[in-house]
């Protein structure tokens, strides 16, 4: 999708967008409302929308050892990946 496409479209209201724009334009326009994404300027002077990165947790695989009253039982499953709370079987 050009200007000159979104600018008939919109204003001049000659033509459609398809149904895979429609739905880009609405996530777009929900993430500004949310304040998810804003105004943005590059290198060049460019301005366009940009989403706000956001941090995600880092989750890694793990194997621990723990005791319980019946003797060791090994707890495998996904934890963060900076969660140094448990010793892992390598340690």
């Amino acid at each position: 999708m050009n200007y000159r496409h979104f600018e008939a479209v919109l204003r001049d209201r000659k033509d459609t967008f398809t149904e895979t724009s429609q739905r880009k334009l609405s996530r777009a326009l929900l993430a500004l409302e949310r304040g998810e994404a804003g105004p943005r300027i590059d290198i060049l002077g460019n301005r366009f929308v940009g989403y706000h990165p956001k941090a995600k947790p880092v989750y890694r695989r793990s194997m621990s050892l723990e005791k319980t009253g019946d003797g060791f039982k090994i707890s495998i499953g996904l934890r963060n990946k900076y969660d140094f709370s448990k010793p892992r079987l390598d340690d």
